[in-house]
C-alpha cells in the first residue's frame, strides 16, 4: 500500500473522532462555541462518519432548533458520508470494490449472497425514503409502510436498515397503542438485534459450519 494512503487514512481518523466529539457536545450543550459553518465544514472536511455516529447516539434534536439549519445539517453528514465513500471507492476502482463484495458473497453463499446483498440495498434506500417522508408529511410511514418495510428487514434486509438507520439518524416515537410500540421495538431496537441474528447465520452457515 503507497505511503499516502496510511496519511489519508490517519487523516480520516483523526478528523472524524474530533467532528463525533465535537457534535456531542454541541449536542449536549448547544450555543454558539461551534459554529453553523463548523457543522457544515467538518462533515465535508471528511468527518462525516463522526457526525453520523454523534448525531444518532447523541439524540441530537438540537437541529430542529435552528429553522434554517435543521433539514440541511440533517442531511449533509449521511450524504457527505455516501460522496466519501463513492470518492474512496473511485480511488480503489469501484469495479474492483463492488465486483470483490459480490463474487465473496456469491462465492460463500451463492444465491442466498447475492440475493443478501440486494435486499440490503432495497432496506437501505427504503429506510432513507421513510426518513425523508418526515420531513414532507406529518405521517412519514404512510410513505413506506410497515407492512412493506418490515417484512423486508426480517427476511435479510436488516443490515442495510440498520447502517441508513444509523447514517440518516432514523428513529420513531410513536406510542399511542400497542401497535405502535410493536413498531417503536422494530424500528429502534429490533433492527439492530435482528441484524446481529442475520450476521451471526451468515457467519455460522457460511464461515464456520
Amino acid at each position: 500500500m503507497p505511503f499516502y494512503y496510511y496519511i489519508g487514512i490517519a487523516y480520516l481518523v483523526i478528523i472524524n473522532v474530533v467532528t463525533l466529539v465535537m457534535y456531542v457536545k454541541e449536542a449536549e450543550d448547544p450555543s454558539n462555541r461551534l459554529s453553523a459553518a463548523g457543522l457544515i465544514l467538518l462533515p465535508i472536511l471528511g468527518g462525516s462518519l463522526g457526525a453520523c455516529i454523534a448525531n444518532f447516539f447523541s439524540d441530537t434534536e438540537y437541529r430542529e432548533l435552528r429553522s434554517w439549519l435543521s433539514k440541511f445539517l440533517a442531511y449533509i453528514p449521511p450524504v457527505m458520508f455516501v460522496i466519501h465513500f463513492l470518492l474512496i471507492a473511485t480511488m480503489i476502482g469501484v469495479n474492483n470494490v463492488f465486483s470483490f463484495v459480490w463474487n465473496h458473497a456469491v462465492d460463500r453463499a451463492g444465491w442466498i449472497g447475492g440475493y443478501l446483498i440486494i435486499i440490503n440495498i432495497i432496506a437501505f434506500v427504503l429506510v432513507i425514503i421513510r426518513k425523508s417522508a418526515y420531513y414532507i408529511a406529518p405521517h412519514g410511514n404512510f410513505l413506506i409502510p410497515d407492512i412493506i418495510l418490515i417484512p423486508i428487514l426480517v427476511i435479510g434486509g436488516a443490515t442495510g436498515g440498520s447502517i441508513a438507520k444509523v447514517l440518516f439518524n432514523f428513529k420513531e416515537d410513536w406510542s399511542c397503542n400497542s401497535t405502535m410500540e410493536v413498531q417503536n421495538f422494530i424500528y429502534n431496537i429490533g433492527m439492530f438485534i435482528i441484524c446481529a441474528i442475520h450476521i451471526g447465520l451468515y457467519v455460522y452457515f457460511f464461515y464456520i459450519r
